[in-house]
């Protein structure tokens, strides 16, 4: 599904350019559940966000399925990720104002469909992560593990070939950030494809691929 080829990133700072991504190089198949784990600044969100089309890398190419998105345009690749990719970051960016199914339903606002579509697939998308009777509550009335699965049903509820997940559960209590992993693994289990970064091991344990980046290196530990 996804190949990243000799993937480079560097960001100036002051007078001094920092690499943060040194060649990394790997596959990404259909149907995989991939972790990467790595300490605060090893580079690993800076490596989801470029294969999520969110920003350039600085040398090397990133194919989705034949397509090298690394050369493709900024309009084009708004196309890209509103059709091929469900984010989910640790921050949820839930709107406050916004219902849990009006939360979910954002994904969909370029897309040609009615209200009761819409509102019939965000249904769907709850029901998945097991809130399907708290799609009217507003996020301040939702737990943190609530919320966390609200994000969820947003990256699922246009059905995208992957999930790309930052630190997902990296501001959750240990039991709630399990709940979340177990819906990724069943998820997975359903058939889609999963990218996940975290620094917590046992949460990359999901993974049925698992990295470790240091200091912009990746490597395969299992």
């Amino acid at each position: 599904m996804i190949q990243v080829i000799d993937l480079k990133k560097s960001f100036k700072d002051g007078n001094q350019w920092v690499q943060v991504l040194n060649g990394v190089s790997f596959t990404i198949q259909e149907g995989d559940f991939v972790s990467i784990v790595g300490a605060s600044g090893s580079g690993k969100s800076t490596l989801l966000t470029i294969i999520g089309a969110l920003q350039e890398p600085s040398e090397g190419k990133v194919i989705f399925q034949d397509k090298d998105i690394t050369t493709e345009a900024k309009e084009d690749l708004a196309v890209f990720r509103q059709k091929n990719v469900g984010f989910v970051f640790q921050q949820m960016h839930l709107i406050p104002y916004l219902t849990a199914e009006e939360n979910v339903m954002l994904p969909m606002l370029p897309l040609k469909l009615s209200k009761e579509e819409q509102l019939e697939k965000a249904r769907w998308a709850l029901g998945k992560v097991g809130l399907a009777t708290k799609g009217t509550r507003m996020p301040d009335q939702l737990s943190g593990g609530e919320q966390g699965r609200v994000a969820l049903a947003r990256a699922i509820v246009n059905r995208p070939p992957i999930i790309l997940a930052d630190e997902p559960t990296g501001n959750l209590d240990s039991k709630t950030g399990e709940s979340i992993m177990e819906l990724f693994k069943e998820l997975n289990n359903e058939g889609q494809t999963i990218l996940f970064i975290t620094h917590h091991p046992g949460h990359a344990s999901y993974g049925k691929r698992k990295f470790e980046i240091i200091d912009g290196f990746l490597q395969e530990t299992g």
